[in-house]
């Protein structure tokens, strides 16, 4: 059994680190959600549920009937969403027809003239270009907004500087709060009532900080979900062994962590161990990585054990809840910081246990 946990799990060790460099790894559960994540993440398929997708760059072309909820350095979609749509990235492109609302967030957010979003928009960065429909309400947030599509009900709109283009048509009222008042260029169509409010507006450094940490929060949600998937049983095996051992677990990790990082050091001072140590650090930051995901997993164990009084109560729904409270815990000042150092040397010690109990036995 621990040969088959450290082999599967030595395989996630090994790919993770290269999975972030490369092209993404994706799974399609039997209820049709897609999980992707990676460097590159490309979904082309269509999917009968949702699709979830996370890294540096994400393209997301295949149709999906339910929700699409996805995070990178640049997301683009183009396929059509059945549902709700949740993104947030550094560039975000919404090229396709969402049913349901759209949540969106960063630094470039751009709704082209083909877009329909058929319920509410919300969306915040530093510049929103909004080109196409909307058949809801709109409240959007940022340094620079441009509203040159439609928008059926009304406007809300929070920023420093805001464009209403000729081709504009908005069926509600304009409500505008910023430093200056809105250029409303000829042509456009507003048909409630227009409403501004003078106030300084700035897009907050702790919004960007908000935006990150909600980045974090969905890349450690999909890697983990990727993991249970992927090995379930072993991952079942692999939090049953972190619980029942915590506290040697924990002290493991910690006495490994330093070990290994000071022989890789060691093994730098020399021409002869230069290349060990590189092949060593790159394995000790594969599994730093690996550990810093499954510190959330073994939190989510350890919750769902003591939660519904099961010995193994590790399923993907708990999963999901466990690394949410798991991040949201860890913003609590020192407290938090803490938690997750002790749950990551978990995980780490225990990883360390499986390599040792597998080379002894061969």
């Amino acid at each position: 059994m621990i040969n088959r946990i450290f082999i599967l799990l030595s395989v996630v060790f090994v790919c993770l680190p290269l999975s972030a460099l490369a092209d993404g790894v994706s799974l399609t559960t039997e209820k049709g959600n897609i999980y992707s994540a990676g460097g590159n993440v490309n979904v082309t398929e269509s999917s009968s549920g949702d699709v979830v997708a996370a890294g540096g760059n994400v393209l997301i072309t295949g149709d999906a009937r339910g929700d699409v909820l996805a995070a990178g350095g640049s997301v683009n979609l183009t396929g059509e969403v059945g549902d709700d749509v949740r993104i947030a990235g550094g560039d975000v492109t919404i090229d396709s027809i969402v049913g349901g609302e759209a949540v969106l967030t960063g630094g470039t957010v751009k709704l082209p003239p083909k877009t329909a979003i058929k319920h509410d928009l919300f969306a915040a960065g530093g510049n929103l270009s909004i080109d196409g429909f909307v058949g809801g309400a709109a409240r959007l947030a940022g340094g620079s907004v441009i509203i040159n599509g439609t928008i059926e009900k009304d406007v809300d709109v929070r920023a420093n500087q805001l464009l209403i283009g000729k081709s504009a048509v908005i069926i509600g009222s304009l409500r505008y709060e910023g430093p200056v008042e809105a250029t409303i260029e000829p042509g456009a169509v507003i048909k409630g009532e227009k409403i501004f409010e003078r106030r300084e507006y700035k897009f907050h450094t702790r919004k960007l900080i908000g935006l990150f940490w909600f980045l974090k929060l969905l890349a450690t949600e999909a890697a983990a979900l990727l993991l249970y998937f992927l090995i379930k049983k072993e991952i079942k095996e692999f939090v049953a062994l972190a619980v029942g051992r915590f506290g040697k677990e924990v002290l493991t990790g910690f006495i490994t962590l330093a070990a290994v990082g000071a022989a890789i050091a060691v093994l730098f001072v020399s021409v002869a161990g230069l290349l060990f140590g590189l092949m060593g650090l790159f394995f000790y930051i594969a599994s730093v990585l690996l550990s810093s995901v499954l510190g959330a997993v073994v939190f989510s164990g350890l919750t769902g054990r003591y939660l519904f009084r099961k010995e193994q109560y590790v399923t993907w729904p708990v999963i999901l809840l466990g690394v949410f409270v798991y991040q949201i815990a860890g913003l609590v000042p020192f407290l938090g910081c803490l938690m997750k150092i002790v749950f990551f040397l978990a995980a780490f010690g225990t990883l360390s246990h499986l390599v040792y109990m597998h080379f002894k036995k061969t």
